[in-house]
C-alpha cells in the first residue's frame, strides 16, 4: 500500500519526528534502526551518509565510501550486512514499486547530526552484492541536490 503522507522536500526532522510526519506513532523497538517498515506498509529509509555514494560510477565500484560522481537524479545506499536479496527488507526495497509500496529517503551527512533531511520518494533501479546489498535508486523528484 502506497504512503499518501510526505513531508515536503528538504523537511529537516529528527527520528521520532520522521514516523509522525509519515502519519505513524514513533515505536522505539521498531524506529531505531534505517530500514523502518510503517504501519502502512511503506518505507522509511533513515541513511548516514558514511559509505553511500551517488550515481551509477559509485555503485560500479561496489560498496565504495568515496563520491566518485554525483548523478543527482541517483542515489546508491549499502544496506546493513544482513540485508540479501533474499531477506524479507531486501526483497521489500526489490519490490516496492511492483508491490505498490512507497520507499521514502532520509539522510544526514554524519551520526552527530541528530536530524535528517527528507530527499523525496526513490524506486529501485538495480542492486549488487548480498549482505551488505548496493543499490541504486532513481530519486522520484528528479534531483538530490544540496537540500
Amino acid at each position: 500500500m502506497a504512503d499518501t503522507t510526505a513531508p515536503d522536500i528538504g523537511t529537516t526532522l529528527r527520528r521520532a519526528d520522521i514516523i509522525s510526519a509519515h502519519g505513524d506513532t514513533f515505536n522505539g523497538g521498531r524506529d531505531n534502526c534505517g530500514h523502518i517498515t510503517l504501519d502502512d506498509g511503506s518505507v522509511v529509509l533513515l541513511v548516514t551518509e558514511n559509505g553511500h555514494h551517488y550515481g551509477t560510477q559509485g555503485l560500479a565500484q561496489g560498496l565504495s565510501t568515496e563520491h566518485p560522481t554525483q548523478e543527482e537524479h541517483e542515489y546508491c545506499w549499502t544496506s546493513q550486512r544482513a540485508t540479501t536479496a533474499g531477506s524479507k527488507r531486501g526483497r521489500q526495497i526489490i519490490h516496492a514499486g511492483p508491490e505498490g509500496t512507497t520507499v521514502h529517503l532520509w539522510t544526514r551527512t554524519r551520526k552527530a547530526h541528530v536530524a535528517f533531511s527528507y530527499r523525496g520518494t526513490v524506486t529501485y533501479v538495480s542492486h549488487r552484492g548480498e549482505a551488505p546489498m548496493a543499490v541504486s535508486f532513481a530519486l522520484d523528484a528528479g534531483v538530490f541536490g544540496n537540500v
